[in-house]
């Protein structure tokens, strides 16, 4: 992803979100490196840079700064080098996502208590936790009676529960309005580093309930907008705290996050590693030098 100005120009800096591997995206970075782009660190992929396969490319030392959503970045980023807890899922518009754009859903057979974002790839499934929702699961709908849809999953590869309805995919805004009206985000994931559908919920007025050892994501989770579990043997009692408590996510995510607070975020730690950047400015992230 290209840095922009406010005018969808190029600053001169690219961002490194996750591991490099295909020969097309090898391509692009050294096409990259020729034009003379400089490369900041975002980590949005599983533990990234931390890597459990080897790589051609060392990107410690490729990245100048880093943007990271991590609760410890000692652990798993180099020292001496500028950060700053920043994650693609705080660039998300609130303006664009909003409780009056995406209403309810008219058939009350398509509101739900609780929504669970799976997957069926098994990197995927394990970025989404899918052993701890496996367990979690059972409790919700059996023990407190909640009726939940769980997408991104086939159905004939998820235990029958009652009051679980499996989907594999919703369209986009089907799938806004669903997350809306219900009455909670259920996010057992753990090795996820940017879960956009966090950020999302909290657009939307969704409260949150999250697993504490979310890797990325965590800093959404506050009094005003949800709370943890730690596993099977609580998810039902603080699923409960989330019923009886009163939220306000929405309100949360605009005093923190989207674009202009998180794009001034962004200028203020590539200040630090390149001074010619305006000061004053706020950036961009892209897929093109146009915007």
């Amino acid at each position: 992803m290209f840095v922009l100005d406010t005018a969808g120009g190029s600053t001169g800096w690219v961002v490194i979100h996750a591991p490099i591997q295909s020969p097309a995206r090898i391509a692009q970075y050294s096409q990259f490196c020729r034009r003379g782009f400089s490369f900041l660190g975002m980590t949005s992929f599983l533990n990234f840079p931390a890597l459990d396969e080897p790589s051609t490319l060392d990107y410690t030392a490729i990245c100048q700064g880093w943007a990271h959503c991590f609760r410890d970045p000692d652990r798993l980023l180099p020292a001496g080098v500028p950060r700053m807890l920043l994650s693609l899922s705080d660039f998300i518009d609130p303006a664009q996502i909003t409780p009056h754009r995406y209403p309810a859903p008219a058939d009350p057979a398509e509101r739900f208590d609780f929504v669970y974002v799976g997957a069926h790839e098994p990197w995927k499934m394990l970025a989404k936790n899918w052993p701890l929702a496996a367990r979690c699961l059972p409790r919700l709908c059996g023990e407190m009676g909640l009726r939940g849809l769980m997408i991104g999953q086939r159905p004939q590869r998820v235990p029958a529960l009652p009051g679980l309805v499996v989907r594999p995919w919703l369209p986009y805004p089907d799938w806004l309005r669903i997350l809306g009206a219900s009455r909670f985000l259920f996010v057992p994931n753990e090795l996820d580093a940017s879960p956009r559908v966090l950020a999302e919920a909290l657009c939307l007025n969704t409260p949150l309930l999250v697993n504490h050892s979310l890797l990325g994501g965590w800093k959404y989770v506050a009094p005003t907008t949800g709370v943890f579990f730690e596993s099977e043997h609580d998810v039902v009692d603080r699923a409960w705290h989330l019923y009886r408590g009163s939220y306000r996510p929405r309100p949360f995510f605009l005093s923190q996050y989207g674009p202009q607070r998180a794009g001034r975020r962004l200028r203020i730690l590539l200040n630090r590693i390149d001074p010619s950047l305006p000061a004053r400015s706020s950036l961009r992230l892209g897929y093109s030098l146009d915007g």
